[in-house]
């Protein structure tokens, strides 16, 4: 007897999509849990897709337009079947049946199009553990926070490869900066954990809401929807001696403005590995300036400049690794960004300098020597 699953193209081409982000394409994650798993339950008119590449994993469930025969799983290769439904058309009229004969294929037929591709044993798919209750735990534009701090995890690190999550913040940090955003999520105690793939799907998430376990940080995309990635057991640094309130100077300038600028620096800091990059603050002239000078010994140097608005009446020179810097202003949501700077104890010492943009963003970037 034939079991027989009919979707709406679309919507099994998304789902696919987004599962396949998840499914590993090699290692040993792939020797344990390649493939797609679709488990067909007709009795409730519905089937669950799961993926999982071991530390992450992803599950949703579909409402078929029709499904019949006896319950039934399929574990189907990935990159090939979300290959293939992409190439389909996707118009309100177009389906796609699955179809389960009881041998070691599934057959795809959409329109005049059939396609039979192997499968792997439904059975050896790694078990899926309980989710936990979501009730009471949201957390509103999560994916555009992660966003803002997410650029200052470091890989190399596993401790710092994931953001931290206190219950008031998302933070990220690595050995040149600092860099959170307040987020009201509540948390029996902060957790850290590595959103890699799972970061994408939170992009199409329309009600994001998290359930931290034991072992693992649990998040529901959608009422029907569920990722998971597993927590970072290594204890996260103590942050709070880097994040000083004390400053020498303040300064305050247009970020349309500095990415213009750095644009132009760029050019130069390409040329370099590890491009440093040193500003100036200068108060000779009637309006004030902070000059950005780079140079690349033996290629090239450029000095450049642009209007700022300080009380700070002396000036002020700091150096920094030039990615650090520019990703610490290019992450602000407002176009007005403050610099905090220098130390009033110490007007000679550098150290690091705080950025932030007035809607709760803040970094704080490291000054680099030599």
């Amino acid at each position: 007897m034939n079991n027989e699953v009919t979707f709406h193209t679309g919507t099994l081409a998304d789902a696919i999509s987004r599962a396949a982000r998840v499914a590993p394409t090699k290692g040993e994650a792939f020797d344990k849990a390649a493939g797609i798993l679709l488990e067909c339950q007709p009795e409730r008119n519905q089937v669950i897709v799961r993926a999982t590449n071991i530390e992450e994993s992803f599950r949703t469930i579909l409402y078929p337009t029709t499904i019949t025969g006896e319950p039934f799983k399929m574990r189907i290769p990935s990159l090939l079947l979300d290959a293939i439904l992409q190439t389909l058309p996707k118009g309100d009229d177009d389906k796609t049946i699955l179809i389960d004969r009881g041998d070691d294929k599934v057959r795809i037929k959409s329109g005049s199009t059939v396609t039979a591709l192997q499968i792997l044993d439904p059975e050896a798919f790694p078990l899926e553990e309980p989710i936990p209750d979501f009730t009471g735990v949201a957390a509103d534009q999560f994916a555009a926070l992660v966003d803002q701090v997410a650029w200052a995890t470091d890989k190399k690190h596993a401790k710092l490869s994931g953001v931290h999550i206190d219950g008031q913040r998302i933070v990220a940090c690595n050995s040149y900066c600092l860099a959170y955003v307040p987020c009201d999520v509540r948390v029996e105690q902060p957790i850290t954990a590595p959103l890699g793939t799972v970061r994408s799907l939170l992009k199409s998430a329309s009600d994001v809401r998290m359930a931290p376990s034991e072992r693992k940080l649990y998040i529901a995309l959608d009422e029907h929807t569920v990722c998971s990635t597993n927590l970072i057991a290594e204890e996260y640094p103590n942050i709070s001696a880097l994040m000083r309130e004390e400053f020498l100077g303040t300064f305050k300038f247009k970020k349309s403005a500095f990415m213009d600028t750095m644009n132009r620096v760029n050019a130069v800091a390409r040329q370099d590995r590890l491009p440093k990059i040193t500003l100036e603050l200068d108060n000779d002239g009637l309006l004030k300036q902070l000059i950005l000078d780079i140079e690349v010994p033996g290629v090239a140097r450029l000095r450049d400049s642009l209007i700022v608005e300080t009380e700070y009446d002396n000036d002020f020179s700091i150096s920094f690794t030039s990615g650090v810097l520019e990703s610490a202003v290019e992450n602000s949501k407002s176009d007005t960004i403050t610099v905090d700077f220098g130390y009033p104890d110490n007007p000679s010492k550098t150290g690091s300098i705080r950025v932030t943009d007035g809607t709760g963003y803040t970094c704080y970037a490291m000054s680099r020597r030599g």
